[in-house]
């Protein structure tokens, strides 16, 4: 069931700020959020398996935030290209 839940995603979320005003705007508004997605822009140069240290600080916390507060699950995409 969860894979067919509510879930949002786009490309062009480039801060956790961002991040954090969208899953806001969810809880807000009173609409169903159970996964928030982050495309590639999370990326430091867009290289994989990493995380911009400046634009996407406290992703970390902001992750943590949404697991217990929301019990919302947080996925990072990952493409395939390796930089």
């Amino acid at each position: 069931m969860w894979a067919l839940g509510w879930h949002q995603c786009r490309w062009g979320y480039n801060t956790t700020k961002a991040l954090e005003d969208v899953v806001d705007g969810f809880i807000s508004n009173k609409l169903p959020l159970e996964t928030q997605w982050s495309d590639i822009d999370y990326m430091d140069s867009y290289k994989d398996f990493t995380v911009d240290p400046v634009n996407f600080a406290g992703l970390g916390e902001f992750v943590n935030k949404i697991q217990t507060n929301y019990s919302m699950k947080y996925i990072p995409i990952v493409d395939a290209g390796v930089a």
